[in-house]
């Protein structure tokens, strides 16, 4: 039951960030030049407009990697937990390198832990 509910949280998070870094990634120089010329303003321009592309092209692999792995361990795949926690590390890589605005993403850090954790604790029921 478990199992289900954090594939499930999974699913959401990580498919809903994998098509936001997704469509970014496809709009990046547009959304650049608007924010650039002023023309549209939004909360966060400062941090959009410090990542290259490549952050949201890494950003769109590890997260959907991580809806992967979470659709194998769904399937009670043992992969799915390795392909998640790879997937989850360079995330969080990612976030450290490219974002040198907010520092260590020490929140992050904790909540990927505690899914690794928890589908860790499942493991004996994969095959």
């Amino acid at each position: 039951m478990l199992l289900s509910v954090l594939c499930v949280i999974t699913f959401v998070t990580s498919g809903f960030t994998t098509i936001i870094y997704f469509f970014s990634l496809l709009s990046y120089s547009t959304i650049r030049e608007l924010l650039q010329s002023g023309e549209v303003s939004m909360p966060g321009a400062e941090l959009f407009l410090s990542l290259p592309s490549s952050f949201f092209l890494l950003g769109t692999i590890f997260y959907a990697g991580s809806v992967f792995g979470a659709a194998f361990m769904w399937n009670l795949k043992k992969i799915g937990f390795h392909v998640y926690t790879a997937s989850q590390i360079g995330v969080l890589i990612t976030i450290s390198s490219y974002n040198t605005m907010n520092g260590v993403p020490i929140f992050e850090i904790l909540l990927t832990l505690m899914f690794i954790i928890l589908y860790g604790v499942h493991l004996r029921l994969m095959k």
